[in-house]
């Protein structure tokens, strides 16, 4: 269900690469959605990829492509940057024309209800400083609080999503002006509530600062944390990632458990949360099942105390019966 009118579709910032058969998918969905802005961007072939120039060619070939009334703009890149810089500095040129928009990747379907769902929610949250993204990932919708149409979280989903100019203009790709925080393991303690967790999320910023990792997500996700904003989570998934292949940077394996979620659209008029405050219960899910974190529990502790309770009774009572018997 499309809801009524009032909402017309943001401006989208679509990036593409060299995958023409999964940009012409999504650039369908864009196409029957009917942005009124429409900015395409495009790293350059990589030299030691002959393939890259023909279906890098093709794909850009989508700019021609628009048949409705739209203002198209395009960085076409004529070297090749890397998915840290070429992605990054696109949003950044995104929103030197716009103040608010939607970010797809030639990777990220969206159903056609998730335009109106981020139209809505980029105009009720613009100024406030407590949100920072609307994403369209659902992974599991039995985890979602019943009776609204979504929840907050920590964790910044990107395959699909959309975000403001305000928010935006905190990205620091070097992570220069947080490294103090995020190389604090008690930090990450105090943030996360876990020590597994805060462990896990320590060693990637050091591994990040460190030059190990190379991507764009890392740092804006912590940006968001330190800042405590939050990204918005629908209660149906709003967007599938059809690019885990070989193709793909991050997504190579096609049997993974998050590849091409089913679409599901979301129902109008959204019920939204009474406050902001973060899912716990749908980021630990996120923890284990999309990162493969275990986190601790005091349950688990308890579990475990117990356990050796009753191991350390049943070793005396056999120690017992054995001195009874001799």
């Amino acid at each position: 269900m499309i809801p009524a009118k009032g909402h017309p579709t943001p401006p989208v910032l679509f990036l593409v690469f060299n995958r023409p058969d999964l940009a012409r998918r999504v650039f369908a969905r864009i196409r029957e959605a009917r942005p009124a802005r429409l900015f395409i961007a495009a790293d350059g072939p990589r030299p030691d990829h002959p393939d890259d120039g023909p279906t890098c060619r093709e794909t850009r070939l989508l700019a021609l492509q628009v048949d409705w009334p739209c203002e198209v703009k395009t960085l076409f890149r004529d070297a090749n940057l890397g998915c840290r810089a070429a992605v990054s500095s696109a949003i950044t040129w995104f929103f030197e024309h716009v103040e608010a928009g939607i970010i797809l990747e030639d990777d990220c379907l969206p159903d056609l209800s998730f335009f109106p769902f981020c139209a809505e929610l980029l105009e009720k949250h613009m100024h406030n400083d407590s949100v920072a993204s609307i994403s369209g990932d659902c992974f599991d919708p039995r985890r979602y609080r019943k009776g609204v149409s979504y929840s907050f979280s920590k964790y910044q989903h990107i395959w699909g999503w959309a975000t403001w100019k305000r928010a935006w203009k905190h990205f620091d790709v070097n992570v220069t002006q947080t490294r103090n925080e995020l190389c604090d393991a008690s930090w990450h303690e105090r943030f996360h509530k876990d020590k597994l967790v805060a462990s896990y999320w320590h060693k990637i910023a050091n591994d990040y600062h460190s030059g190990n990792i190379n991507t764009w997500a890392y740092p804006w996700m912590f940006g968001c944390w330190v800042r405590c904003a939050h990204c918005i989570v629908p209660t149906t998934n709003l967007v599938a990632n059809i690019g885990f292949d070989a193709r793909g940077t991050h997504t190579k394996y096609a049997g993974h458990r998050l590849s091409d979620i089913a679409l599901r659209p979301i129902m109008f008029p959204l019920s939204h949360p009474n406050v902001v405050e973060r899912d716990r219960h749908l980021e630990r899910w996120t923890e284990k099942h999309a990162l493969g974190i275990c986190p601790q529990r005091k349950t688990s502790y308890i579990w475990s105390r117990l356990l050796h309770v009753f191991t350390a009774v049943a070793g005396m009572k056999a120690k017992s019966n054995r001195r009874r018997f001799t």
